[in-house]
């Protein structure tokens, strides 16, 4: 029998008695997941804290911006917190910045400062892309810098982090398929960049909140999620 699912999309402040299945685009609102849901409140934390999916990224062996573990010896570093940035972090020059950065017992995940290349001259508009992940799949990959990125890409840059984006494409979704074997969550973002060195993992993030800068990947993201989550067929290509 023909399965029929009837797909509504609705602010979360009207959610009202609703007992949504899947959970989309939500922040703060992460009290809305339970086992059954999906998400689940399981995975949700496994992503959402970096100390929690890192060990899994490190036993993949895909090639990332690694981690500086204890007090670092040299620097610039790049410090950030367990979920993202924070005022204050970012690149650390010394020695005595990263202490009193560190005074307040804030837990922080230290890492190498690394250049990551630009698309153009303009050192904020970078190359960086987004690999969606979904069941164990890399479901769509794309540049992370759409024209309507605050940064405001030239058409010049756009055009050179696509190109970029499609020279890697296939090797980013291995390495995304090869983090989904040893991280048990069914929908992540795996957001890689290209240095010096070639092109690094830089962090998972949760897919359900995290930016999809194409209607192409929204359409292939969640065509993924209604087949291979549940087995509901779509017309989506």
């Amino acid at each position: 029998m023909e399965r029929i699912v009837q797909v509504e999309i609705i602010g979360l402040g009207e959610l009202g008695y609703r007992k949504p299945d899947v959970i989309e685009a939500f922040a703060t609102r992460d009290g809305l997941l339970t086992t059954a849901t999906f998400p689940t409140r399981k995975e949700h934390e496994m992503l959402s804290h970096f100390s929690n999916y890192w060990s899994g990224v490190e036993k993949s062996e895909v090639p990332a911006i690694g981690v500086i573990k204890g007090t670092p010896h040299q620097f610039p570093v790049f410090v950030r917190g367990e979920q993202g940035t924070f005022a204050g972090g970012g690149l650390i020059r010394t020695a005595a910045a990263f202490k009193r950065l560190t005074q307040s017992g804030r837990p922080v995940v230290v890492r190498p400062w690394v250049d990551i290349l630009c698309a153009g001259r303009r050192s904020n508009v970078r190359l960086e892309l987004r690999v969606h992940v979904v069941a164990g799949c890399a479901v769509a990959v794309e540049y992370l810098f759409p024209p309507w990125a605050s940064q405001r890409p030239t058409e010049k840059e756009l055009q050179s982090g696509q190109a970029w984006m499609e020279s890697r494409r296939v090797e980013a979704a291995q390495y995304a398929e090869r983090i989904a074997t040893v991280i048990n969550c069914r929908w992540f973002v795996a957001d890689f960049a290209e240095t010096a060195d070639g092109m690094r993992l830089i962090e998972l993030n949760p897919g359900w909140c995290s930016g999809i800068a194409s209607a192409d990947a929204v359409r292939a993201v969640h065509s993924a999620i209604l087949d291979k989550i549940f087995q509901i067929q779509t017309d989506e290509k």
